[in-house]
C-alpha cells in the first residue's frame, strides 16, 4: 500500500475512533493507529483545521468528535473504495463515480464535515496542476498561500522546480525574490498556471538538492550535525523526516546517534525545542547557541 493510501486509511480510522462512546485517550489512539502520540496530536490538529470540532474531556483526557460530526461506526470502506477516493484526490476519477461512497458519509441526514481534500479534491487538483506545470515549465500563481514564517496570506508567483516529500513540499523559483523558496502544498488555496512556459532567458532553471530535513542545499554551506536521540525523539523524527534512518545508528539502551549534514538551523531547532530532555546536541556548537538565542525570545 502506498504512503498516501496509508495516511488516508489512518485518517478514516481516527475519525471512527473519535466517534466511539466516551472518546479515546491519545495513548489509545496511538496504539490503534500504530503511530506516535505526537503524530496523533498532529492528525487531530489537521482535522480541526479541516473544520471538525473535537473536544477534550478535562477530567479523563479523552478526545472525541462533537456529536454532530460523529461517524456511524457501521460505515466501512472497502479497499476498492479507498482506491477510488485516492484516485479522486489525484483528479483521475469523476465525482459522480463516488456517489455510493459519498452516500455513506451522510449520518442521520447531516453531511459529515469531510475534509476538502476528499469532497472537492482541491488538494489533488492543485498537485495535478503543479505536476503539469513542472513538465511544461510553466510559472504558476499560488493563490492564498498561508505562510507561517511571515505570518501572511498572499498570492505567490513562482516557477515549480520539484515536488518532494510525498507531494507535501514544493520547491519553486520565486520570481519576485529571484531565489528558491519552499512551500507547503496544503497551505495553497488554488494553483493558477500561466498559459505559456516561463521565459528563463539566459538563465538556467536552478537544480534542487536538499538535506534530510528537506532544506534546499543549492546555495548554502552544509554543517555537520550530530545528535544523541532518545527512542521517543528518534521515532517522532523518523516519522516526520524518514530520510534520517540511513544516517542513524543505535547506541543501545534506547539511544540513537544521528550524524548528517544540514543546511539551515531554523527547522531542526524548532523540532528540538518541541522535545526538551529527549535530544542532546553533540555538534555543532553554533546550533546550541542558535537555540539558546531563540529561547531568549520566548514570551512567558
Amino acid at each position: 500500500m502506498s504512503e498516501q493510501k496509508s495516511v488516508l486509511l489512518k485518517g478514516l480510522k481516527l475519525l471512527a475512533q473519535l466517534s466511539s462512546p466516551g472518546g479515546r485517550k491519545i495513548e489509545q489512539l496511538a496504539q490503534s493507529l500504530k503511530v506516535s502520540g505526537a503524530t496523533v496530536y498532529r492528525m487531530i490538529a489537521d482535522l480541526k483545521e479541516f473544520g471538525y470540532e473535537i473536544e477534550r474531556d478535562a477530567y479523563n483526557h479523552r478526545y472525541s468528535l462533537v456529536k454532530k460530526y460523529r461517524v456511524d461506526l457501521s460505515i466501512q470502506f472497502s479497499q476498492a473504495e479507498v482506491d477510488l477516493i485516492y484516485q479522486h484526490l489525484e483528479g483521475k476519477v469523476d465525482k459522480t463515480i463516488l456517489t455510493p461512497i459519498l452516500d455513506k458519509l451522510y449520518v442521520h441526514g447531516d453531511l459529515l464535515a469531510i475534509p476538502p481534500r476528499i469532497v472537492e479534491a482541491r488538494f489533488g487538483k492543485n498537485i495535478a496542476l503543479l505536476q503539469e506545470s513542472l513538465q511544461i515549465g510553466k510559472a504558476v500563481w499560488l493563490k492564498g498561500y498561508r505562510s507561517a514564517s511571515s505570518n501572511q496570506v498572499r498570492d505567490r508567483y513562482v516557477v515549480p522546480l520539484a515536488l518532494l516529500d510525498n507531494y507535501r513540499r514544493l520547491f519553486a523559483w520565486n520570481v519576485e525574490k529571484k531565489e528558491i523558496y519552499q512551500f507547503k502544498t496544503d497551505r495553497v488555496d488554488e494553483v493558477k498556471p500561466d498559459l505559456a512556459p516561463f521565459a528563463w532567458g539566459n538563465q538556467r532553471p536552478p537544480t534542487i538538492e536538499t538535506d534530510v530535513f528537506w532544506i534546499d542545499a543549492s546555495s548554502k554551506q552544509p554543517t555537520l550535525l550530530q545528535v544523541d536521540l532518545s527512542l521517543t525523539a528518534y521515532e517522532i523524527m523518523r516519522e516526520e523526516y524518514p530520510r534520517i534512518e540511513e544516517f542513524t545508528k543505535s547506541l543501545g539502551k534506547n539511544r540513537f546517534l544521528l550524524t548528517t549534514q544540514i543546511n539551515d538551523f531554523q527547522v531542526i531547532s524548532s523540532f528540538f525545542l518541541r522535545l526538551p530532555g529527549e535530544i542532546r546536541i553533540l555538534a555543532p556548537d553554533s546550533l546550541v547557541a542558535y537555540i539558546k538565542q531563540r529561547m531568549g525570545k520566548y514570551i512567558f
